[in-house]
């Protein structure tokens, strides 16, 4: 008697191969997408934490005759160490790894000795030279608080212009170079002006190839003695 010649209903090799090939393109397909989703989700984390720190400087600033949290202060303390300014953003003085200091895009070769609390955010120095007095700035001094970077994506605590530039620092030594304006949001950083409200800059705005840092985003105030 003859074998059956109905169809098993099975695949074929071929069509299994096929079907495989679909698979994997509309993974590839999809997983752009899927990471670009990931970081706009980390970017607007970073910007609510860099909302946090305006609001809690501000309020800083109403409590000592409105001078804003010192960038260094005359002990040697960082900003983000001060103990007052920690317990008006809500966080356990004391602590060395407390959430809002931590970008969640931030890279594991960025935790270098100064750990996760100079890895992260970079208060704006410029035009100030490094004083051993402190670094001060008192509202008034301001020259555009809406258009003046206070608080940036960075490598370290402090950050002055020149090291926004991205050919020699960024492109070069990405999330392991010091005292730089780390562009780890699709090639761009958040800002947070002295106004209080955060931005995304793509990194071509934040520092220009042809004319440098832009004056207006980076310098705080005409005078450049930092001691006053």
């Amino acid at each position: 008697m003859r074998g059956s010649e109905h169809p098993t209903g099975g695949f074929t090799v071929i069509e299994l191969l096929v079907v495989m090939s679909i698979i994997i393109l509309l993974i590839a397909m999809l997983l752009p997408a899927l990471r670009k989703g990931r970081e706009s989700a980390r970017q607007a984390i970073c910007q609510s934490h860099m909302r946090q720190y305006a609001h809690a400087n501000e309020l800083y600033a109403d409590e000592h005759n409105d001078l804003y949290l010192p960038i260094r202060s005359a002990d040697g303390g960082f900003w983000m160490w001060n103990d007052q300014y920690r317990e008006l953003l809500g966080e356990r003085v004391g602590d060395d790894d407390f959430e809002l200091m931590r970008c969640p895009s931030i890279h594991p070769q960025a935790v270098g000795s100064g750990g996760l609390l100079h890895n992260s955010y970079g208060w704006n120095r410029t035009p100030h030279a490094w004083c051993d007095k402190g670094i001060f700035i008192r509202r008034h001094q301001v020259l555009t608080p809406s258009k003046t970077c206070q608080n940036i994506d960075g490598t370290d605590w402090h950050i002055t212009s020149s090291y926004a530039n991205y050919v020699v620092n960024w492109d070069v030594y990405r999330h392991t170079r010091l005292w730089a304006v780390a562009y780890r949001h699709d090639e761009g950083a958040n800002i947070q002006h002295f106004d209080g409200h955060v931005s995304y800059y793509p990194k071509e705005e934040v520092w220009s190839i042809d004319d440098g840092a832009p004056y207006e985003l980076w310098t705080t105030f005409a005078r450049s003695d930092p001691c006053q």
